[in-house]
């Protein structure tokens, strides 16, 4: 009695030929997962890898710049004794206030930014720090304007990165302008138009982009008047 009472404990506690078989099944649904997953993680790496081209790297970046542009804070800020917009723009230079960027995009905080090309070491510069109305961080935002490319991995404060570019250059136009121009004067006013153009290398063809910094504003026009229409 005692040994057929062990055997039925011995077969209570075995699995079932229909467990065994579920569970190499789902076994092997994720081995198949896990092997798909790593496969495209190398192939998306190999491709990364053999497509990573000064080209893309350019593109890349005018988007974001031009992104930048399109954020860009247009009110009177007070650096010194009065207050001016903060804009200034040159063949090889630009600064401005946006609140689109690595630090800004999720805590909606405005930030300076600065891209300055180098023509010697052929490298296009991108550096920003934090917009505040505190007397220390004005302090800091004054050092930033003038800090030059090989001087911004020194101040903390500055978030910095480089790309090598074979060249670079920015013009500007007003709304009623008829060309074009290497620097912006105004101090009064924005640009309504800015020209981009990089070349990534000598054999590339440069990249032109064209950015209207006014496209969200007439697009909320054009918004507001369709809502009106419809209204009617």
């Amino acid at each position: 009695m005692s040994l057929a009472l062990s055997y039925l404990n011995r077969d209570s506690k075995a699995f079932t030929l229909i467990e065994v078989l579920i569970a190499i099944t789902i076994g092997s649904m994720v081995i198949g997962i896990v092997a798909m997953a790593f496969s495209l993680s190398v192939r998306n790496w190999e491709r990364a890898k053999s497509s990573d081209s000064p080209y893309t790297s350019s593109e890349e970046l005018i988007n974001f710049m031009e992104k930048q542009l399109l954020h860009i804070f247009k009110k009177t800020v007070q650096l010194g004794e009065e207050n001016k917009l903060f804009f200034s723009g040159e063949k090889n230079k630009l600064i401005f206030i946006t609140d689109y960027s690595p630090l800004g995009i999720s805590g909606n905080c405005k930030v300076v930014v600065k891209y300055q090309y180098d023509k010697n070491d052929k490298k296009l510069y991108y550096s920003q720090i934090i917009y505040s109305k505190s007397p220390n961080l004005l302090d800091q935002i004054r050092s930033f304007i003038t800090l030059k490319p090989e001087d911004l991995s020194q101040y903390p404060f500055v978030t910095s990165t480089a790309i090598s570019i074979n060249n670079f250059s920015i013009t500007y136009k007003s709304k009623d302008g008829t060309s074009f121009q290497d620097a912006w004067t105004d101090i009064k006013s924005l640009p309504s138009y800015i020209t981009v153009k990089a070349q990534p290398t000598e054999e590339d063809k440069p990249l032109v982009r064209l950015i209207y910094l006014n496209l969200f504003e007439v697009l909320d026009q054009l918004q507001a008047a369709k809502g009106d229409t419809s209204g009617v």
